[in-house]
């Protein structure tokens, strides 16, 4: 089984659930879709893949259109 979160990849929140989540069902497979440019090393153990739009180059707006654009384009 596939999870795709979109939000903060370094949130310790996120992170957390991402971690108990994988402990409680064996074999699911946990990414992440952020918008951060740094991930932190909790992050990368946590989650299997992180996906990220760094570009910021049509202003904040669209942060949320640009993250859910990426995720249809992954498939998910």
């Amino acid at each position: 089984m596939k999870l795709l979160f979109v939000g903060n990849a370094n949130s310790f929140l996120l992170i957390r659930l991402a971690e108990q989540l994988a402990k409680s069902t064996p074999g699911l497979i946990v990414d992440v879709v952020t918008l951060e440019k740094t991930i932190s090393p909790e992050a990368n153990t946590a989650f299997n893949k992180v996906y990220f739009e760094s570009s910021k180059q049509f202003g904040e707006d669209v942060r949320v259109a640009k993250v859910l654009f990426l995720a249809k384009k992954l498939g998910r």
